[in-house]
């Protein structure tokens, strides 16, 4: 087996990710972000339906100004040219160079409950293994309800357009659908095999 070598653009766009693409109120990639008045992006339909039980702002906790929004254009073009990029990427799990250092320190704590020397072996393991192999070594350390934090870009990009009409279905009685990764971590293992598998 042989790892994929680290793209350093994807690294890069990685590392700023929830900076720049994600919605503060979703945390899902935003496909129509628009500026509110507090200057921060927010995914058009998640922050008009904040303003339905609050003026304040979900960023700030500052009452806004007034309510309107303004297109982002430059980022919505970002994130399309990104997620342009990442269709071609076919893994369905990250590198260990490309996981958030919070998750790596997860995976360190949890070594003993693997069979696996040391980290720098976790690490080899991990890059040779396929996406099948990633998966299961996430929950032999214990941490599959957070493997969804493990998922590659793309892979994501993906499950949430294959998963959308499913999810808008799945509205509560406050009209609110589950966001891509709520999706993720309701499904069985045998499903998310299924998913990374097929998708």
């Amino acid at each position: 087996m042989h790892g994929t070598p680290i793209d350093k653009n994807e690294y890069f766009y990685n590392k700023n990710l929830k900076k720049n693409f994600i919605c503060p109120i979703t945390q899902d990639i935003m496909e129509n972000p628009v500026i509110a008045a507090d200057g921060h992006s927010y995914e058009r339909e998640a922050i008009l339906q904040w303003f339905q039980n609050s003026n304040q702002s979900p960023k700030t906790n500052q009452v806004f100004i007034h309510q309107e929004l303004i297109k982002n254009h430059t980022l919505k073009g970002a994130i399309e040219s990104f997620l342009e990029s990442q269709k071609n990427n076919t893994k369905a799990i990250k590198n260990y160079e490309m996981l958030d250092e919070n998750l790596k320190i997860l995976i360190e704590n949890n070594l003993h409950n693997v069979f696996i020397e040391d980290l720098q072996a976790l690490k080899k393991d991990w890059n040779q293994g396929n996406d099948l192999e990633r998966f299961y070594l996430i929950n032999e350390l214990g941490l599959q309800e957070k493997n969804y934090n493990f998922l590659a870009i793309g892979f994501k990009q993906k499950l949430s357009e294959r998963t959308q009409l499913t999810r808008h279905e799945m509205k509560n009685h406050e009209g609110k659908h589950p966001s891509t990764e709520e999706f993720w971590q309701q499904q069985t293992k045998e499903t998310q095999i299924g998913w990374i598998k097929n998708l």
